[in-house]
């Protein structure tokens, strides 16, 4: 089952909510576990979260805890919808997500991918206020774990998906 690896500044506030409801069924979810921080643009908290193995951002609002985990499911679909993947497999990516409960991050190798990430994100949101948009510009963006630097041209291949060029 994915989890949702929550850095020190997301923990603070996700720690005391209740959590997820868990799903019925195992999951069989190819994206996961995510690592997950904020980034503020302007009043509002964003959540910037990333798959631990192709690096395949979401973005997201914050919102409240009954919102938290449908926000970030919305925001997956999309991405998934964007690279190709057939919506029966972005349905059981969804619902996973939607069950995920929260956890400390501790994988030190995470960090550095999700603070690029953050990074990013700060600098398309000069230029951008679509977040389904900026998530898919920051999913062209290159991250160092090989075959696929790339992160949604590695989500391509993790759902075995006919590479082609990254989304323009």
């Amino acid at each position: 089952m994915p989890v949702i690896m929550c850095s020190q500044k997301l923990w603070r506030i996700v720690r005391s909510w209740d959590p997820p409801v868990a799903a019925d069924v195992t999951t069989g979810a190819t994206t996961g576990p995510w690592a997950a921080t904020l980034c503020r643009d302007g009043s509002r908290q964003l959540v910037i979260a990333i798959d631990s193995q192709t690096y395949l951002p979401v973005v997201f609002p914050l919102g409240s805890p009954t919102e938290f985990h449908a926000c970030g499911a919305d925001a997956l679909g999309g991405i998934l919808e964007d690279i190709g993947v057939p919506a029966d497999r972005i349905a059981v990516e969804t619902d996973a997500l939607r069950s995920a409960p929260f956890v400390r991050l501790k994988d030190d190798s995470l960090r550095e991918p999700l603070k690029a990430m953050e990074f990013m994100c700060d600098i398309e949101l000069n230029y951008h206020s679509d977040l389904r948009r900026i998530q898919v510009n920051l999913g062209e963006y290159p991250h160092a774990p090989p075959p696929h630097y790339v992160p949604v041209i590695a989500a391509r291949s993790a759902f075995v998906l006919v590479l082609r060029e990254p989304l323009s």
